[in-house]
């Protein structure tokens, strides 16, 4: 239940239990506020913004889950609030990890967790998400810089061409991305990237070679070195792990 960011094949679901942040997840940046919770999909990157430790008090679960289309309604929904129920799920699945003797307890209570964070959300019309507007604050350059480079995550983006579409210099880029973050901006867009190559690489159907034309590499070579540089596996090794884990969740 450790979270890992090299664990895209699951899902992470965040838990608020005290301090407010925002978190950037594909093309969109959520506030997660007190006492709300966040199901991060498999395949979906993110960072978080604004954080401000020690005063953050999150709790993460990374879990393996078969497709489920009930699940869809919480996709980029945003933050879903705790309730009293949401609580006691959270303490009990936490009491059952805690103690190998409950350890078959697990399922059960994350279960009754997310069902009542998708009966909330059905339950409460979802508002249009708002186009995020660049201002003179970190929170803003991160989003617009997640919504452009996600939509182009087909072809490869240098700095230059991110800090023009922004209308900020390269520097100022990397220096208050880095700041908001604590990352930099080019290892995020090709996670980015990657993270879409992950995906497509799920489904058997499609060849690598073409997986590695969708994600913009000029050879399957480039694609298997970025690749493995950044998952310490080759396309197909990765490939493989997937249909390992599908099958056993079948």
């Amino acid at each position: 239940m450790a979270h890992s960011q090299h664990q895209h094949h699951r899902f992470i679901l965040i838990a608020n239990l005290g301090g407010a942040g925002k978190i950037a997840v594909d093309a969109r940046m959520h506030s997660l506020r007190d006492h709300q919770s966040l199901l991060v999909f498999p395949f979906q990157s993110h960072c978080y913004v604004d954080l401000s430790p020690p005063a953050i008090h999150w709790v993460f679960i990374s879990f393996e889950h078969s497709r489920d289309p009930r699940l869809d309604a919480l996709r980029n929904c945003g933050g879903v609030y705790l309730k009293e129920d949401g609580l006691i799920h959270l303490r009990n699945l936490l009491r059952a990890w805690q103690s190998p003797s409950r350890e078959d307890a697990l399922p059960l209570h994350l279960g009754l967790w997310l069902h009542d964070m998708v009966r909330a959300v059905k339950n409460k019309p979802r508002p249009e998400p708002a186009t995020p507007r660049f201002k003179d604050q970190n929170a803003d350059l991160v989003a617009a810089v997640n919504r452009f480079v996600f939509d182009n995550r087909h072809r490869p983006l240098s700095i230059e061409e991110l800090a023009l579409h922004l209308g900020v210099s390269a520097s100022s880029l990397r220096n208050r991305f880095r700041a908001a973050t604590g990352r930099s901006v080019g290892r995020h867009a090709r996670e980015i990237r990657l993270n879409y190559a992950c995906e497509l690489l799920s489904d058997t159907r499609l060849r690598i070679e073409e997986i590695s034309e969708r994600c913009g590499y000029e050879s399957l070579f480039a694609f298997s070195r970025a690749f493995r540089n950044a998952h310490d596996s080759s396309p197909s090794q990765y490939r493989k792990t997937q249909v390992s884990i599908g099958s056993r969740q079948g």
